[in-house]
């Protein structure tokens, strides 16, 4: 979807080591215990806040503590506002659940089913 529709500046720029570079000192939200059974039946995990690069270098390092986290559900106005300006939004998406937002999994990261409350383009 990115590459037929103008979603702005993102599709072109957006890399962990860009993301890292403009937003590595921000706050962000991260699930733990994600590999967890109770996780992957959606029943129970923990939050914590960090700084975004620490969830960059963990999952660059695919250690341990990459292999139980997910980055999900990121305001991008709230989360990233260095960059929120460069995903520009197309016409037809009317309403927006607060968003947009920002999701960001290891490679098998494995979640739950759910329905968030907007379609989601992926």
């Amino acid at each position: 979807a990115l590459k037929v529709l103008d979603f702005g500046s993102a599709y072109v720029n957006w890399s962990l080591d860009y993301l890292n570079e403009k937003c590595g000192n921000n706050r962000v939200y991260v699930r733990r215990n994600t590999i967890d059974d109770n996780y992957r039946k959606g029943k129970n995990y923990l939050v914590q806040e960090i700084e975004f690069k620490s969830y960059v270098k963990d999952l660059i390092e695919n250690n341990q503590i990459s292999k139980n986290s997910y980055l999900a559900v990121q305001n991008l106005k709230k989360a990233f506002p260095q960059i929120a300006e460069e995903l520009k939004m197309p016409s037809f998406v009317e309403k927006l659940h607060a968003g947009p937002f920002l999701w960001i999994a290891r490679k098998d990261h494995y979640e739950y089913t759910h329905m968030d409350p907007d379609d989601n383009i992926l």
